[in-house]
């Protein structure tokens, strides 16, 4: 498995050897202003009630960062770029590539897509596979792709 953990960027392809099939973009936060504001509200709120209860300035910033920390997928906007070889998720902390031939399955969820590595669903895969986290229309456009790598649905 091909991992590097370089921060943002684009993605290198320059030698042209692995053309990119499909690339997505999605970010959470920017999809629904409503929902957005409900969630930073609550990040505030519970930051703002962590100092008064504890009286320590320190607190509601280890509140802060615990919550966006713990939230990331949603704060954070997510580019996938799928190519010949491996697909890449490619956030603002972190890049991760995995190669397809690690993959024999994948699930279409209400909130993404999840990649297993097994045929068969089996009690491990939550923690082997990989989750994407899309919309439907970003979903719509990665099935066919995914039906040609992968085979079938779990």
């Amino acid at each position: 498995m091909n991992q590097n953990s370089s921060s943002g960027g684009s993605f290198d392809n320059s030698a042209g050897e692995n053309p990119v099939l499909l690339e997505l973009r999605y970010h959470p936060l920017m999809k629904s202003r409503a929902i957005s504001a409900v969630v930073v509200g609550v990040v505030v709120l519970t930051s703002a009630i962590s100092y008064y209860v504890i009286q320590n300035p320190l607190m509601p910033v280890l509140t802060f960062l615990f919550f966006i920390m713990s939230m990331a997928s949603f704060f954070m906007p997510s580019r996938y770029i799928f190519t010949k070889e491996n697909f890449v998720i490619d956030r603002i902390v972190f890049r991760k590539s995995f190669p397809w031939t690690r993959f024999r399955s994948y699930a279409v969820e209400r909130n993404g897509v999840f990649i297993s590595p097994s045929s068969n669903p089996e009690r491990f895969d939550r923690f082997r596979g990989v989750f994407m986290v899309m919309d439907r229309a970003c979903r719509d456009k990665l099935e066919p792709l995914l039906k040609e790598k992968l085979g079938g649905t779990q």
